[in-house]
C-alpha cells in the first residue's frame, strides 16, 4: 500500500504575492538603488541665474535632507512601495491576507530603513529633484526656512497635513457622486435616443398594412 508523501511546508508566499513583489522590482518605486549624481550628470549649474556651482548645491542640497524628517521620508517611501504591492496583487487578480500584509509592512520598512540609515540614501533620491527646480539662492532660502521654527513646525505637522487633505479630498469625491452618475445616465440616455432616431426607418413592405375589418 502506498503511504502518502509527507505533506510539505506551505510556503508563506503564495505565487500571486511573489508575482506581485515581482512585479513592483521593475517598476519605479522609490528610486533608494540609485547612486549619487556626479558632477558630470548633473546640470551645468554655472549658466543659470544664480550662477551657482556642485559644490554649493551639494551642501545645500545635504543640508535640506538632514533638516528634513527622515521617519516621515520612509514613511512616504514604505507606504507608495505597499500600494504598489497591492495595486500589483490587484492586477493579478488576488488580495493580500492581514498576515502577509503585516510581513510585508514590517520589511518594507526594515529594508527602507537600513538604505536611510546608509547615509546618502535619501541625498541620492532627493537631489536630482532639488537641483533641476532649485537654484542655488532658491536653495538656501529653504535651507534658511527649514532652519527657523515655522519650517520645522511644517515637518513636524506634514504627516497632518497629508492625511486630512486626503481624507477631505475622498470625502468631497464621494459627495459628488451622485451629481456625475446623475449625468452620465443622462447623457447615455441622450446618446441612445438619437441613435435610435438616426436609424432608418423600416420598409413599408416588412409591415403590411392590417387587412379592413370586415
Amino acid at each position: 500500500m502506498k503511504t502518502p508523501d509527507r505533506q510539505k511546508p506551505r510556503d508563506r508566499l503564495s505565487i500571486k504575492t511573489r508575482a506581485a513583489i515581482a512585479l513592483i522590482a521593475v517598476m519605479p518605486v522609490a528610486g533608494l538603488a540609485q547612486t549619487s549624481p556626479s558632477p558630470e550628470a548633473a546640470p551645468n549649474r554655472l549658466n543659470s541665474p544664480a550662477g551657482l556651482d556642485y559644490e554649493q548645491a551639494d551642501a545645500a542640497v545635504r543640508e535640506l535632507v538632514k533638516l528634513t524628517d527622515v521617519t516621515q521620508l520612509r514613511n512616504v517611501f514604505t507606504d507608495q512601495f505597499i500600494g504598489r504591492v497591492e495595486g500589483a496583487m490587484s492586477l493579478l487578480g488576488g488580495t493580500l491576507g492581514p498576515e502577509t500584509m503585516n510581513i510585508v509592512t514590517e520589511q518594507t520598512r526594515a529594508v527602507v530603513s537600513e538604505r536611510i540609515a546608509d547615509g546618502d540614501a535619501l541625498y541620492s533620491v532627493l537631489a536630482p529633484i532639488y537641483e533641476k527646480h532649485f537654484n542655488l539662492i532658491e536653495l538656501n532660502q529653504l535651507v534658511n526656512f527649514y532652519e527657523s521654527p515655522l519650517g520645522q513646525k511644517l515637518v513636524r505637522i506634514s504627516p497632518e497635513l497629508l492625511t486630512e487633505s486626503l481624507d477631505l479630498g475622498q470625502q468631497w469625491g464621494m459627495s459628488l457622486v451622485p451629481e456625475i452618475v446623475s449625468r452620465v445616465r443622462a447623457r447615455m440616455n441622450g446618446a441612445s435616443a438619437a441613435s435610435l432616431a438616426a436609424e432608418p426607418a423600416p420598409a413599408n413592405d416588412d409591415y403590411p398594412a392590417p387587412a379592413p375589418a370586415e
